[in-house]
């Protein structure tokens, strides 16, 4: 929602345009129902089994948001080559890509990777403040 600052003297808008802005929130809100589950009382819940059972969901989405995203930056940059659009395509591609496997290495090398890409997202962005 921060990003969407960009906008505010944007003169010209239409509702698909809108809309288009409004996905990448709306499916970070669905991904946010997969993040636990529905708790019972006096149930035992096992988290990893959970988090690997709702993966292929769960990632799906975020990688869908973070690709919206990415779109989004690039039609407001003027360019897909924007380092803000470009890094977010391919946080989306790695976060997939962990909806495909269980493989828990995969799974911390990839959390690590877009994690330092993010860092670095965020450096490149206050580097332009200045």
């Amino acid at each position: 929602w921060w990003a969407s600052s960009d906008f505010r003297e944007q003169a010209e808008w239409n509702f698909f345009f809108f809309l288009f802005i409004l996905l990448s929130p709306v499916t970070l809100y669905l991904a946010a129902a997969f993040v636990l589950p529905d708790v019972e009382p006096r149930e035992h819940y096992d988290l990893e089994v959970y988090y690997f059972s709702t993966r292929r969901w769960f990632f799906t989405i975020i990688a869908l948001s973070t690709l919206f995203d990415g779109i989004r930056r690039g039609i407001v940059a003027g360019s897909p080559f924007d380092f803000g659009a470009l890094a977010n395509l391919v946080s989306a591609t790695l976060v997939g890509s962990l909806g495909w496997t269980e493989n828990r290495l995969h799974h911390a090398v990839i959390t690590l990777a877009v994690t330092c890409l993010f860092a670095l997202f965020i450096v490149s962005e206050a580097m332009k403040l200045r």
